[in-house]
């Protein structure tokens, strides 16, 4: 009895580790990468990081994973071929201008985003998905944290003072 457990737990584990091998070869066109001209019935992205402080970098290739299904086939979309912007309140009646972000990384300052929750937005030729990330400020650094004036939690915050 003890023997054929031994024999069943190694050809489970087996079959297992075959099933998440990738497959040899292309499953979609040829190997060519994908196309944003291509009609995809679906687009979504998948964050890796969601919670993030003032001064931290959204990294393009690291924040976040991009799929589109064409034809039942899911294709990993690489980031570095989707546009990728910030819409820094999108919670207002009014949200603002998404702010474009080229190249790999954007820090997240007061100055551009400030704190609180921010969306991004992901496009691939005419299809587009959305996400939430949440902005914190620890330190109080935001120049707009003013809780007189109903901004903001009134935090102690860091100075410096120059004699």
């Amino acid at each position: 009895m003890n023997r054929f457990l031994k024999i069943f737990i190694i050809l489970a584990v087996s079959f297992v580790v075959i099933g998440c091998r990738q497959p040899v070869g292309a499953i979609s066109d040829g190997g060519t990468p994908p196309r944003p001209d291509v009609d995809h019935d679906a687009f979504w992205t998948v964050p890796r990081r969601q919670v993030y402080n003032l001064g931290d970098y959204f990294e393009r290739n690291n924040d976040l994973w991009v799929f589109a299904t064409s034809q039942g086939i899911l294709e990993e979309i690489p980031v570095n071929r989707v546009s990728i912007s910030i819409v820094r309140n999108p919670d207002a009646a009014v949200p603002s201008d998404p702010i474009d972000i080229d190249g790999n990384e954007f820090r997240l300052v007061a100055a551009t985003v400030g704190a609180g929750r921010k969306l991004i937005v992901v496009s691939y030729g005419d299809k587009t998905a959305e996400y939430s990330i949440e902005v914190q400020d620890p330190h109080s650094l935001d120049p707009r944290d003013d809780p007189e004036n109903g901004n903001g939690s009134g935090g102690t915050g860091i100075g410096i003072i120059w004699h």
